[in-house]
């Protein structure tokens, strides 16, 4: 008897820790708050400045909120970042910070009717959407229905224009994100980031025109008329709104084959200008300072960005505890007066969803599982007792 309950302890014990050691501990900020380091006569009170700092949807992605408490006072014009970690990734084309504000739309496209030439819609959305033909069967044959929704309208309108071409009725539109709260980012502009994408601009062709002609056709997917009007036309949007990468490599090909290129950045600015801290500052040297204009002068919305990173959003949290990772924001109010915040580690991070557990807690579900089984065989054995 003594060896069954031995056995049956160490079987639950080792369930029990398996099932708990399984579980995800994955650490989150615990709210910021930013404390004033210079004292120009915005006169804010200590915790009208917060901020949450967190996971983003990606591994390689984090999110910062800030937030500024209801009344009057200063708004945040300009976000700090002290970043001896290397947390957060950088353009390679211009160097400049991977940072956004999050977007707050979703952007949809519906395939409103079909059309006369069912292969052919189911072609061309397994094509544009890089799926099996048997998922664009499934789409196409669900019209009408939503066939795409992204974060951003960019390549709706051309995969509208594709679908449209095959016979199909397309219409675009937007709504809310309900991931993210309302007036989120509403009427502002964010300076000092990274451009989303560059326009790869042809300005001079070089001593092969034929050359030139056929790689345009062969990076555009025009047709030779196309491609050589474009050649003929310099300086010629090659392709407009390309990412970094897809720019990088466009230049490379078209200068090899002797061009002139020029990107044009979309969204941010080529090169960050002097970062410069309001008078007095200490206790930061920035590595990127991050501004932000607002349409409304008395508005102060709720700020969300997104940062791309060279580590994992919980390699961040920690940098940021131990000081690696230190974010100030300069404030100004409406005369024009500026101080400077810092993020202040006051609240060790706390634990999404459950406590990380200790070894009681790790005992305590084990020894109840065997405490249940126990006093079930007990009243087995009443009942036995009773029946005999």
């Amino acid at each position: 008897m003594m060896t069954m309950c031995l056995r049956a302890a160490a079987a639950a014990l080792t369930m029990g820790c398996a099932l708990l050691l399984a579980t995800p501990w994955q650490a989150q900020a615990a709210p910021i708050v930013f404390h004033n380091v210079t004292n120009h006569g915005t006169g804010d009170d200590q915790g009208r400045f917060t901020a949450v700092l967190g996971a983003g949807a990606n591994p390689d992605q984090a999110v910062l909120q800030l937030f500024t408490a209801p009344g009057p006072g200063a708004r945040i014009s300009t976000l700090y970042v002290q970043d001896t970690a290397g947390a957060v990734a950088r353009d390679d084309l211009s160097g400049g910070p991977k940072v956004q504000l999050s977007p707050t739309q979703l952007y949809d496209v519906h395939l409103d009717a079909v059309g006369a030439s069912k292969v052919a819609v189911i072609k061309v959305l397994s094509r544009a959407l890089g799926i099996d033909l048997s998922a664009a069967k499934q789409l196409v044959d669900g019209a009408p229905t939503v066939i795409r929704t992204t974060s951003t309208p960019d390549g709706n309108a051309q995969l509208k224009a594709a679908l449209e071409t095959a016979g199909a009725t397309v219409s675009l539109s937007s709504r809310p994100d309900p991931a993210v709260p309302a007036g989120t980012n509403a009427g502002v502009a964010m300076t000092g980031m990274a451009p989303t994408g560059y326009d790869v601009v042809l300005s001079a062709v070089g001593g092969n025109k034929i050359g030139m002609i056929k790689v345009v056709r062969d990076l555009t997917g025009l047709s030779l008329a196309d491609a050589k009007k474009l050649v003929d036309g310099v300086p010629s949007v090659i392709k407009a709104n390309a990412s970094p990468a897809d720019a990088a490599a466009l230049r490379q090909a078209l200068q090899g084959e002797g061009g002139t290129v020029e990107l044009d950045p979309i969204g941010g600015s080529a090169a960050q200008g002097p970062i410069v801290l309001p008078p007095g500052s200490a206790g930061i040297v920035p590595d990127l300072g991050l501004g932000f204009d607002y349409l409304d002068p008395g508005a102060t919305p709720t700020l969300q960005l997104t940062f791309d990173l060279d580590l994992t959003a919980a390699d961040l949290l920690s940098a940021w505890l131990d000081g690696r990772f230190v974010m100030g924001l300069g404030v100004t109010n409406a005369a024009g007066v500026a101080d400077l915040y810092l993020a202040g580690v006051d609240v060790p991070p706390q634990q999404g969803g459950l406590p990380e557990p200790s070894t009681l807690a790790l005992l305590s579900v084990p020894l109840l599982v065997l405490a249940r089984g126990a006093a079930r065989r007990r009243q087995g054995s009443a009942a036995s007792f009773v029946v005999g």
